[in-house]
């Protein structure tokens, strides 16, 4: 008896050891070509960009190769009842891919400059050429600018499930709702970063379709600072809160404090009694 005990035993804590392999076994990233790393070290808190950088991969992404997303990515003409997101898990990788840096190109950086307005003398060929110029300086410019790299944790979301699932991303500016927290000195979580202000308004309707045991790949800021604690990254998907694993980390003791971030919220918000105004402070720092 105590001989098939032991068996049974065994036998499911082998199955649970495999299980968990099986979905932790993370992409192997390779980073792309870069002249610079820098260090991330801020004395505030700051707004959140997560770039997408591939979407469904399986064992690799090679950053050199550039991926352009396709309507097989995504999920179009759904209603909110019909999306499915659970069977998704958040990690961040402080372990396989520890040499892990990336390019993060803020969202003002990946647009160009727009051309000068039309004058009288203009003529819509002339337009066409300095719209041209323009778009190949910007081209350079990104090219240049993809080669700089700061220091960052991978990040992957992992469709568990056996069938398609949906990650919910802005339509308009194409990141994905995702903050990091850090444990304080009580041991509360608190944010260390927030969604942008000027981002929670307008389409946010659109969804990446993530395959059956596929990941989607991102990446978290590493910050460099005077406080060590343990840190988690907290994603949004259709108004339902995701938590990653706990990692340890360090931040500087005074990106805790959001009171600039709510100065500003009020700011342009200044009419607390508005319908919007709740759910858009939901938003800030995703409080689902």
């Amino acid at each position: 008896m105590k001989l098939l005990t032991l068996s049974i035993l065994t036998s499911l804590l082998f199955f649970s050891c495999n299980n968990s392999k099986e979905e932790l076994k993370l992409p192997i990233l390779i980073t792309a070509s870069y002249d610079t790393i820098h260090k991330i070290n801020s004395k505030d808190m700051v707004s959140s960009e997560l770039y997408v950088y591939g979407i469904n991969i399986k064992d690799t992404l090679d950053f050199s190769v550039k991926r352009h997303f396709t309507d097989k990515d995504n999920t179009k003409n759904f209603t909110r009842k019909e999306l499915k997101n659970d069977s998704l898990i958040l990690i961040v990788d402080d372990k396989v891919n520890t040499k892990f840096h990336s390019s993060e190109i803020l969202f003002a950086e990946r647009l160009p400059n727009p051309p000068p307005p039309p004058s009288e003398n203009s003529s819509e060929n002339y337009l066409d050429s300095i719209f041209n110029v323009r778009t190949k300086q910007h081209l350079d410019f990104i090219k240049k600018r993809e080669k700089t790299h700061y220091q960052t944790y991978p990040l992957f979301i992992y469709n568990s499930s056996n069938s398609d699932r949906e990650v919910f991303y802005s339509l308009l500016y194409g990141e994905l709702d995702i903050i990091l927290e850090a444990e304080n000195k009580e041991g509360k979580w608190m944010p260390i970063e927030y969604r942008e202000i000027g981002r929670i308004c307008g389409a946010r309707i659109n969804n990446f379709k993530l395959k059956p045991k596929h990941y989607l790949v991102s990446a978290v800021r590493k910050y460099s600072g005077d406080y060590k604690t343990k840190l988690r990254a907290k994603l949004l998907v259709c108004d339902k809160v995701i938590y990653s694993n706990e990692f340890n980390g360090e931040i500087n003791y005074s990106q805790f404090d959001s009171s600039k971030v709510m100065a500003e919220f009020n700011k342009r918000y200044s009419k607390p009694e508005i319908s919007y105004y709740k759910e858009k402070k939901k938003l800030l720092f995703l409080e689902f």
